[in-house]
This record gives C-alpha cells, structure tokens and sequence, in this order.
C-alpha cells in the first residue's frame, strides 16, 4: 500500500532506492543491536524486532517494484514470466541463506553484518543504475 501511494509521487527506481536504503538502515541498526549486545529482556526483544521491522519494510517497497519493471516487456506471457522470475527470486533466496550458513560462527553479529553488507551492495548498484538512467534521454520507441 505504501508503494502505491509513493507511485503516484515518484518514479519505480527511486521508490526501489528508497526501499534498499531503508532496508540498509534496518540492518545497520540491527547490527548496532547486535553489537551492543542484547539481553533476554523484553526491551532487547522489541529493538530487535523494532530492526527486523524497518529491514522488512525496505524490501516489501523494494521487491514489488522491482519485480514490475522487470515484467513490464513480457505482457504476452505475464505468468510464464512471472513464474520464472518468482523462481529467480526465491533461488537467490535459498543461496543467501546457504551462504549464510556457511558464515555461522556462533555469534549474533554475523547475521546482520551479513545483512548489512548485502543491502549496502544492492544500494549501491541500485544507485548507479538510477543514476545511468537519468543521465540518458528518454526514447521513445515507434509503433
């Protein structure tokens, strides 16, 4: 719902770049929680959900976008297409956690530093992106 409201306003790339540097201030809070060093409390409890809140937040604005613009040339064969991006993306999922398994060191600052470098790279590929696309005139392409 929030990504429909910020459509009207705003352009899909920039409401994804906005997503990705939401979601890497969740993870750097997290990683701040993380380093901290959080205790059984109830407080403890509700910062760390609080952080996977504001991480979660900036990938359901990110994702939705992202996943229309990369369907947006495939009209004749929408579910076909959007089957196989679905696939894409929950293979890309199953790999972060496999990596992440492998970075496991019985420590809870590995999971959001983890956290925290990939949405840093996705900022900053994302941002070159948009910044590529501004910098190129719009064509229009003839019926």
């Amino acid at each position: 719902m929030l990504s429909k409201k910020l459509l009207t306003r705003v352009s899909a790339p920039i409401i994804i770049l906005s997503g990705l540097i939401v979601t890497a201030v969740g993870a750097a809070c997290l990683t701040g929680l993380a380093l901290y060093g959080i205790s059984p409390t109830v407080l403890s409890l509700a910062f760390m959900v609080a952080c996977l809140f504001i991480l979660l937040l900036g990938i359901g604005m990110a994702l939705p976008n992202c996943l229309s613009l990369a369907l947006i040339h495939y009209h004749d064969v929408l579910g076909t297409a959007g089957a196989v991006f679905g696939l894409g993306y929950y293979v890309i999922v199953s790999l972060v956690t496999s990596g992440m398994s492998y970075l496991h060191n019985e420590s809870l600052v590995t999971m959001p530093l983890f956290f925290l470098g990939l949405a840093i790279s996705m900022v900053l590929v994302s941002t070159a992106i948009v910044r590529k696309d501004t910098r190129q005139p719009c064509l229009k392409s003839n019926p």
